[in-house]
């Protein structure tokens, strides 16, 4: 049983390390909300929800409001499907409509 469980978090762990099919280390920098440090990465439209809901482990002094908006920015950077990813409290808070 414990050797299922090992490979049970194996298996997790190389699927948090991957984006998009992608390991982290061979994604663009301009995959990355903040390109200079590589950091927040958004390949797929899960990854917006997964950088709002890890907002607060950033090491920047980035205020909340302008953190959304620059992920807004690049949403409308990567297409439709990511802005359509953003929470609706988020699309709330920059003004946008409900579609």
């Amino acid at each position: 049983m414990n050797e299922n469980i090992l490979n049970d978090m194996e298996d997790l762990y190389a699927a948090q390390q991957r984006y998009g099919g992608k390991k982290r280390g061979d994604l663009k920098d301009s995959d990355f909300l903040f390109p200079e440090t590589r950091s927040f990465p958004i390949v797929t439209p899960q990854d917006v929800a997964d950088a709002i809901s890890n907002y607060g482990r950033m090491s920047s002094k980035m205020s909340y409001d302008a953190f959304l908006r620059k992920l807004y920015n690049k949403c409308k950077s990567k297409g439709p499907e990511f802005v359509a990813a953003l929470p609706e409290a988020s699309k709330e808070k920059l003004g946008l409509k409900k579609s």
